[in-house]
């Protein structure tokens, strides 16, 4: 064997660069519903008592990382740190193990960079006057290498959430292969569906408010438990969410940084993911009716025969705005933007 052979067997080759990193149990999630932290912090002890186990055998290498960056789109716009997707593509074959290594790094430790977690946020004008913050949509820009740690995390928990079933059936929003499209013709075929058998259908459509923004950092980290994160992998998502800042540009000035409290980066990775996880056990809390939901719009249901009314009256009733908004309390922050009453049936 000459000293270059000998060289090159001892050089790690991209595809042995690799980390390990803890995500799952095999414990179904429950539906509950809780008035304090310290009730919801009980609960988590009771289910940390069955059965849990964790597999270790998700891994992130060199090749995964260069797909990630690969199908990023070149046009998106850059974070604060103003590094070009563009370039990072272009010095690629370069910085890949180093990148990775810097992303495996993050995952193994539990340490999300503080260099990181700062947002610039674009302002998008919606609706009226664009100098009430309220009518503007905010899109926050993220450095080049937290989209590729969120992308790398997303599609650890994803894989897992999709093959065990832990995301809600009743969810359309945020997950492959689905869009508001399903969840219309969910809604639709079981409206006609009653209609075939001579009931009438009423409906209840809520709005969250600021859903996005009223995420507590304190209640995530135990939906994450619940769902079947170990315990290394919620103490990254507890260093994801904290100490966020973010600063406001609009044309070429720049605030001032502000600390962010509570909520995910609207435009971020991770974010959609996180908000599901955080609502996954809102479908299963009305009694009375069934449900279906988009993101942060829900349809609540129920199918009736006439002679029914009466009773499905009542029982509607108690889906009243104030229930409904105790009920959004206990997720804490999110209140009603709007809600509305229907009633669908066939002509009598």
């Amino acid at each position: 064997m000459t000293d270059i052979d000998a060289k090159d067997e001892n050089k790690p080759s991209r595809k042995r660069r690799r980390c390990t990193w803890g995500i799952v149990s095999m414990q179904k999630p429950r539906a509950f519903s809780f008035d304090s932290i310290e009730e919801l912090v009980e609960v988590q002890r009771s289910f940390s008592t069955g059965n849990r186990v964790e597999l270790l055998n998700h891994t992130v290498e060199c090749v995964e990382i260069e797909q990630i960056v690969n199908s990023m789109p070149t046009e998106n716009a850059p974070g604060i740190d103003k590094i070009l997707l563009r370039v990072m593509k272009d010095c690629l074959p370069a910085i890949l193990p180093t990148l990775t290594s810097i992303i495996s790094n993050s995952l193994t430790s539990g340490v999300f960079r503080s260099v990181w977690k700062t947002a610039e946020v674009i302002p998008v004008h919606k609706q009226g006057d664009h100098e009430k913050p309220e009518n503007n949509r905010h899109i926050s820009l993220l450095p080049i290498l937290s989209n590729i740690c969120d992308r790398t995390a997303l599609n650890q928990f994803m894989t897992y959430f999709v093959s065990n079933d832990r995301l809600s059936t009743e969810q359309s929003g945020n997950k492959k292969w689905h869009s508001t499209e399903t969840s219309l013709i969910y809604t639709t075929d079981m409206i006609l569906s009653a209609i075939d058998q001579k009931k009438a259908t009423a409906m209840v459509l809520l709005d969250m408010s600021k859903a996005f923004d009223s995420i507590s950092h304190k209640i995530l980290p135990h939906k994450l438990q619940d769902m079947g994160a170990s315990t290394s992998a919620i103490d990254w998502f507890r260093s994801y969410l904290s100490n966020r800042t973010q600063v406001v540009r609009i044309n070429a000035k720049i605030s001032g940084p502000l600390q962010l409290a509570s909520g995910v980066p609207q435009g971020s990775i991770l974010g959609p993911m996180l908000f599901g996880i955080y609502v996954n056990d809102l479908p299963s809390t009305p009694r009375n009716c069934l449900t279906e939901s988009y993101v942060d719009e829900t349809k609540l249901y129920m199918s009736f025969r006439p002679q029914d009314c009466g009773d499905t009256i009542s029982a509607m009733n108690t889906i009243s705005a104030m229930k409904v908004q105790r009920r959004l309390q206990n997720f804490r922050n999110f209140a009603l933007n709007s809600w509305k009453k229907i009633l669908i049936s066939q002509r009598l």
